[in-house]
């Protein structure tokens, strides 16, 4: 899965050019492309994560309460990092500027205070519920949205009528967390699943790739029946019952492919993850805030300087992308370096 944070890494930056395909953008209303996935895939790795610690012996709820995030010489839980960060990126846009489209989450929402309302969730509700309430509080949502004006207010275009207040100025991002806690829930029932069926040895076996691709046509098949029985159609901005299966459907197929690659060329025992790798897995988040900044960085430049022209020429966007993806994996693996050494 690191390998999928660092192509979100990549695309955050390119959808701003012209190289990069319009129909992989995010989508306005309804439907799905490859940037309408970003968010999502941090839940279910989250997801996945907080599972992978569970079985160590520590809670989903102690990980998010506890964990540390490390940036330079700072050191700060991960739930207070990602509400630091998501209210300074607020205070930024809202003071510099800086473009962004509000459909996408809201006027002051952002990627981050989403993650962080999704650890808060984790943290409130005891493990052995989390599963049953966010299933419940996306069932609800998605009643919610069919029966009554909730889908029209969350969709409405806002040159027929303009944002009022808080909860109307980041309706999207708001609302989409009912979604996002599905997402969630799913996937830690699908880890715990696939962790069941796991031999006492911890090896791989054919029976994890199979219920895992199971797993994948049974999101797939729900997620057709929503939206061709019940006219459901996924929506990134609604965060509903049919783009969630539709995310789940994704992301555990891909799962059950790199375990099936690992059955076919299993790995020795012996063998560890290092390099850009290993940087990007530990450090996740904070490859994620890197990435943000530079890409801000980029765009900032190339619109203040007349002598920084990127957008519409293909070799400058081309050498602009290479040095992008050289930056912000040189900073991640120093940052990495670092901090193997002061341990």
């Amino acid at each position: 899965m690191t390998l999928l944070l660092i192509a979100t890494s990549l695309a955050i930056l390119a959808v701003d050019f012209t190289l990069f395909p319009r129909r992989m953008a995010k989508t306005q209303y309804y439907g799905q492309s490859l940037m309408d996935t970003g968010t999502a895939a941090f839940i279910f790795v989250n997801a996945l994560a907080d599972h992978d610690v569970a079985a160590r012996g520590q809670s989903p709820r102690q990980r998010a309460a506890k964990a540390t995030m490390q940036i330079f010489a700072l050191r700060m839980p991960t739930l207070l990092a990602l509400f630091l960060i998501g209210v300074g990126r607020s205070v930024f846009i809202q003071l510099s500027g800086y473009g962004q489209d509000v459909t996408e989450y809201g006027v002051h929402w952002n990627f981050f205070l989403t993650l962080f309302c999704v650890r808060l969730f984790v943290i409130c509700v005891p493990n052995s519920m989390l599963v049953f309430v966010g299933v419940l509080l996306g069932v609800v949502y998605q009643i919610a949205l069919r029966f009554t004006w909730l889908e029209q207010w969350l969709l409405r275009p806002d040159f027929t009528e303009p944002r009022h207040g808080f909860l109307d100025q980041n309706r999207e991002g708001i609302f989409s967390l009912c979604g996002y806690c599905f997402i969630y829930a799913v996937s830690l029932m699908y880890a715990r699943g696939s962790n069941k069926l796991m031999p006492r040895d911890k090896k791989l076996s054919a029976l994890n790739v199979a219920c895992g691709l199971g797993f994948s046509l049974c999101c797939y098949g729900l997620q057709r029946v929503l939206e061709d029985y019940f006219g459901l159609i996924a929506s990134r901005r609604l965060a509903n019952m049919s783009y969630s299966f539709a995310m789940l459907a994704l992301f555990s197929t891909i799962c059950a492919l790199l375990q099936f690659g690992q059955l076919v060329v299993p790995l020795p025992q012996d063998a560890r993850w290092g390099g850009l790798v290993a940087a990007v897995s530990r450090n996740a988040l904070l490859h994620f805030l890197c990435a943000n900044l530079l890409t801000g960085l980029v765009n900032i430049l190339a619109m203040a300087s007349s002598n920084f022209e990127i957008h519409g020429h293909p070799i400058a966007e081309t050498v602009t992308m290479l040095a992008y993806a050289l930056a912000t994996s040189l900073l991640i693996y120093a940052i990495h370096l670092a901090k193997k050494r002061s341990q």
